[in-house]
């Protein structure tokens, strides 16, 4: 205290060193002075970790954690290690730091870390009330007594939380806040959906889209670099290279940044490569790797079982009755593992018992596990013998092929939807055989393929697999399997409109299957007349159509007749003999009625329509198109359906404009969907 004169008034206390706490101007202080400081002075921490320095997209995630904190509810993101968990809510809490100006806390639970020691609970908490300015003396040691003293400090204080690399729910509900002011948000890599009991609300961080991972990259080198102008298409290709994860695509910029000469396009090169080899830092500090390895360390022994067997599998997801040929278990067995595989976000649900696996996990899994050759048989074996079952049900007059094994159960209302689930998956495994020198499963695959694919319009995918076809009848060295392929490329030229590429193929055929298979000689016959009527050859096509009855009739095959008469009835059509037209497609329709065969009687239904149409009988050319539209989607063989409709449009148009204008809509709705836009 300074004393400026005699008169009390003017003295004035003085402070010389830096003021804690509350500091009090006093006039006038008489008596013992004691000063008291408090051991833990009121605190607002701020220990929430330097966000992500570059952060793109997400803004869904965003939104959607603005929501959850609305609501009252505490998000939690799960997610492999990689993904940018943390990287999104440390960027979403840096982001809104405002709203909590009584201080950010953080700690990380380690989690993935199998060496780490991982903090108690109760540790935590404590950490969390020091940090927040409360005595020591006031923290209870009681476990129960701490928590309740926890949420009564937070109930009165605008805290954010952040609990990061979350193991089990019972980490993550001890730090639940009791009141709305204070919020708590968590991550971790196991979706630990007992978290929704407890009012977390939950998602799943998936990889970013090429566009924001491409992006992501481009931030994250030096501004003005001269390779992204370069090599634009060199960047999204380093972006599925690395998964579209953060973590990688940070590693790999990493490297460009340290080899300024080297191009973008031999850095995706190098990762295409080196792999998972390639996604770690040179002083190995971070690893895609590392942490796909800490992922799977939490896995049981059968659980990582399948996930080994889950990376043999070609295609992108799988079905657990696929799972469960490949395992050689019960499909019931399979599910409880699919479970703890989809806890750690290691696969991913994608429809009823489908299941999906990342493609940098997958080459974890096969760096991890190694191909399996027995279970791949399993697998192919699976697919062939559903594949068989449900081709006879689509076409029942056809014959099977030579493959190994009998025809798997399948309900005839589940073929189209098998197909159309498995296709994909198909001609992945039909590849994969071919690959494998599987010559007998690769040509089998296509044959059983080629009615849903013709029917659905799928040609460029037909024409795909008989060109593997092909190949595996070169590798059997199977005159009869070649005529056979050379007949159904062939056939997708022609629809295709690749006319002198279907003929060349046809006659191919032909000449392979002359004294060889009179079958296969007369589908070929039958093709080349429809190729020579797209190509306004009529002449022509009657003479390949009367060729192709001769085979079939030397057959002996009814319902084979049938369709060489309908072939024969286009074709005399196509040159103006309707009354030869008509008795050829009256014939093949009463065959086709005796044998129950629907496919046969739509299209004879249709020829009969065009003959009628062509000769004027407009009333029965309607009559014929709609029992040819009915059969044909009936069957659900749209690329037909679509023809036919079309046609039924001709037919109105002559007695009823407005019925012919709704057909043609109806018609060019199909020909869009299946990207037959001629």
């Amino acid at each position: 205290m300074d004393r400026a004169g005699d008169d009390a008034a003017s003295w004035r206390n003085k402070v010389d060193a830096e003021s804690v706490g509350i500091a009090v101007q006093a006039g006038r202080i008489t008596g013992g002075v004691h000063i008291s400081v408090p051991r833990h002075p009121p605190g607002r921490p701020a220990q929430l970790p330097k966000g992500p320095p570059s952060f793109v997209g997400r803004s869904a995630e965003l939104r959607w954690l603005d929501q959850v904190v609305a609501d009252g509810h505490a998000p939690y993101v799960s997610g492999i290690g990689g993904t940018g968990k943390t990287g999104l809510l440390l960027h979403w809490a840096h982001s809104r730091r405002d709203r909590y100006e009584d201080g950010q806390l953080y700690v990380d639970l380690r989690g993935p870390d199998a060496s780490a020691v991982r903090p108690a609970v109760g540790a935590v908490l404590r950490r969390f009330l020091e940090a927040l300015g409360e005595p020591d003396e006031s923290i209870p040691r009681d476990p129960e007594e701490l928590g309740k003293h926890y949420r009564t400090v937070l109930g009165r204080r605008r805290v954010l939380v952040f609990a990061d690399n979350a193991e089990s729910p019972e980490q993550i509900r001890a730090l639940l806040p009791g009141s709305s002011h204070a919020t708590l948000i968590a991550a971790g890599r196991a979706h630990l959906d007992g978290l929704r009991i407890s009012g977390f609300s939950l998602r799943r961080l998936d990889a970013l889209s090429v566009v924001e991972a491409g992006a992501l990259f481009e931030r994250s080198l030096p501004e003005g670099d001269d390779r992204l102008v370069a090599e634009p298409a060199a960047v999204a290709e380093i972006a599925r290279r690395c998964g579209q994860w953060p973590l990688p695509l940070l590693i790999a910029a990493g490297r460009a940044i340290d080899r300024p000469t080297l191009s973008l396009s031999a850095l995706a090169r190098e990762l295409a490569a080196r792999g998972l080899e390639a996604m770690k830092t040179k002083d190995g500090s971070e690893s895609v790797r590392e942490v796909l390895a800490n992922s799977a360390a939490a896995l049981t022994d059968e659980a990582r079982e399948i996930f080994g067997l889950l990376a043999v599998s070609p295609g992108q997801d799988l079905h657990v009755t696929a799972l469960a040929a490949l395992a050689d278990r019960p499909a019931d067995d399979i599910v409880p593992l699919l479970d703890n595989l989809e806890t750690m976000n290691l696969v991913q649900w994608v429809d009823e018992g489908r299941y999906r696996m990342h493609d940098l996990v997958r080459l974890y899994a096969w760096e991890s596990a190694g191909g399996d050759d027995t279970a791949l048989r399993r697998l192919v074996d699976h697919y062939l013998s559903t594949a068989r079952a449900a081709d006879l049900l689509l076409s029942p007059y056809k014959t099977a092929s030579a493959a190994d094994g009998p025809a798997a159960g399948i309900d005839a209302s589940d073929v189209l939807p098998w197909f159309g689930a498995e296709h994909r998956n198909l001609l992945a495994v039909q590849q994969e055989a071919l690959r494998r020198k599987w010559y007998e499963r690769a040509w089998s695959l296509a044959w059983h393929l080629t009615d849903f694919q013709r029917w659905q319009g799928r040609l460029h995918d037909y024409y795909d697999t008989w060109t593997t076809a092909l190949e595996a009848a070169r590798g059997l060295g199977d005159r009869h399997r070649l005529a056979w392929a050379h007949r159904q490329m062939g056939q997708a030229c022609s629809r295709l409109g690749r006319f002198d590429e279907a003929e060349d193929r046809l006659r191919a055929a032909i000449g392979l299957a002359r004294s060889v298979d009179l079958s296969c000689e007369a589908a070929a016959l039958r093709t080349l007349s429809r190729n020579s009527s797209r190509r306004g050859r009529h002449g022509q096509a009657v003479v390949h159509a009367l060729e192709a009855l001769d085979r079939y009739r030397r057959l002996g095959n009814p319902l084979r007749t049938a369709l060489g008469l309908t072939t024969a009835a286009w074709a005399q059509a196509g040159v103006g003999n309707h009354a030869e037209a008509r008795n050829f497609g009256v014939e093949s329709m009463r065959v086709q009625r005796l044998h129950g065969n629907r496919y046969g009687v739509a299209e004879a239904a249709a020829c009969l329509g065009y003959v009628d149409h062509m000769s004027g009988r407009h009333d029965r050319a309607v009559a014929h198109y709609q029992e040819a539209v009915a059969g044909f989607r009936f069957l659900q063989n749209t690329y037909k359906e679509a023809d036919a409709t079309a046609s039924l449009g001709d037919a109105y148009a002559a007695v009823d404009v407005a019925a012919a204008t709704t057909q043609w809509r109806r018609a060019l709705s199909l020909y869009v969907a299946q990207n037959r836009t001629a």
